[in-house]
């Protein structure tokens, strides 16, 4: 159920301590100076050699601090949230919700747009976690190798949500979309209905409901329903 792509190979620090710029430096094989340019200054650095370091910071799970011209206060009172599209309804309410009960609870929101996909989630971690969010929140359980690393090194609590996992980053508010897929295939049985056929948003959760209706209708010795995908909504430019 990961969108993982590979294990980082850097074994952490001896003491269980984050990451320091020294180890990102020092797994990229470059000096601390040559990190710190590449993260503040990231245009003035050979392609190449940022490339390096931006991969020895996913892999170590580095938090860079955001750069400040005085003392960071304990809390930053943002929320960060992380959601595919602002397009779907669902989602928007959502959104409306968790701004609306946060900024009663004075709080500020930082909002972020993955596309369903988990390498642009991975970017915006990078740049959310450097404003040092007091939380939190995310869509779906599906995130990449470096995303959970680097997320179980914020130090900060994480909710995921919409979603069901076996490995949850922290808190997890969600339902299975096996069960529905489920639940809908055993509710139109129940109504007589023999001959099917879905629309299916083609995303991971979307596939998932449509795989375990195929399955649930397989069981009940029908033929797979014919399918068709429609692509997730795109957010405006």
């Amino acid at each position: 159920m990961s969108g993982d792509r590979n294990t980082s190979p850097w074994p952490g620090r001896p003491d269980g301590k984050p990451p320091t710029l020294k180890d990102v430096a020092r797994l990229a094989g470059v000096s601390p100076i040559t990190v710190s340019r590449t993260l503040n200054q990231p245009e003035i650095v050979r392609p190449a050699l940022r490339e390096k370091v931006f991969r020895a910071v996913r892999e170590s799970g580095y938090q860079p601090a955001m750069l400040t011209t005085g003392s960071a206060p304990q809390e930053s009172r943002l929320i960060a949230i992380l959601v595919p599209t602002i397009v779907n309804s669902i989602f928007a309410d959502t959104v409306q919700a968790l701004m609306q009960t946060l900024t009663e609870a004075g709080h500020q929101t930082l909002l972020g747009l993955t596309d369903y996909s988990t390498e642009r989630e991975e970017q915006l971690l990078d740049a959310l976690l450097r404003r040092r969010p007091d939380a939190m929140v995310l869509t779906g359980t599906l995130h990449t190798a470096a995303s959970r690393l680097r997320l179980s090194q914020a130090g900060i609590p994480l909710v995921e949500c919409w979603d069901q996992g076996e490995r949850p980053l922290d808190m997890l508010v969600g339902f299975s979309h096996v069960a529905v897929g489920q639940a809908v295939a055993r509710a139109l049985l129940a109504r007589g209905y023999r001959h099917f056929a879905s629309l299916t948003l083609d995303d991971p959760r979307g596939r998932l409901r449509r795989d375990a209706l195929r399955d649930e209708l397989a069981i009940q010795g029908l033929a797979a329903p014919a399918d068709v995908s429609l692509p997730p909504p795109a957010t405006p430019a």
